[in-house]
């Protein structure tokens, strides 16, 4: 792994989710270009540059509330919070267990709770450049 496959972070504000899916026990966040921020740092805070990229997140023990039909397209905000602390964004890669809950709301009006036991979050696929945090 590279030093910026390590220090990843994933925006939730100005990405894009391709569906929600829901089965028992279990809800996929499939994102069709999340923005990530890659740093030598610490992404999101130091220097660094933005990429959009296809991200899973996946809940398990996870219950859900909102329409999920219509949690799709662009992000206008999301929360998470793991054991108690909150953050706007989330580390890439990710593995997680406890207190997990994620608020997303759409530019469509949109929103959507997922609470959960644990959370994997991985990317796949080529990262896109689209822009350079260097000052």
């Amino acid at each position: 792994m590279t030093t910026l496959e390590r220090n990843a972070a994933l925006e939730f504000h100005d990405s894009e989710v391709r569906d929600v899916e829901a089965s028992t026990n279990t809800v996929t966040v499939n994102f069709a270009a999340a923005y990530v921020h890659r740093s030598e740092g610490r992404p999101a805070i130091d220097a660094g540059s933005g990429y959009m990229q296809s991200v899973q997140l996946v809940f398990a023990d996870a219950q859900y509330s909102g329409p999920i039909n219509e949690c799709i397209g662009l992000l206008s905000d999301g929360l998470l919070k793991i054991n108690g602390e909150t953050s706007t964004t989330m580390p890439i890669p990710l593995s997680v267990s406890g207190s997990i809950y994620l608020e997303m709301g759409f530019a469509n009006g949109s929103h959507i709770l997922i609470a959960a036991q644990s959370l994997i979050c991985r990317a796949s696929g080529e990262a896109k450049f689209i822009e350079s945090f260097d000052c």
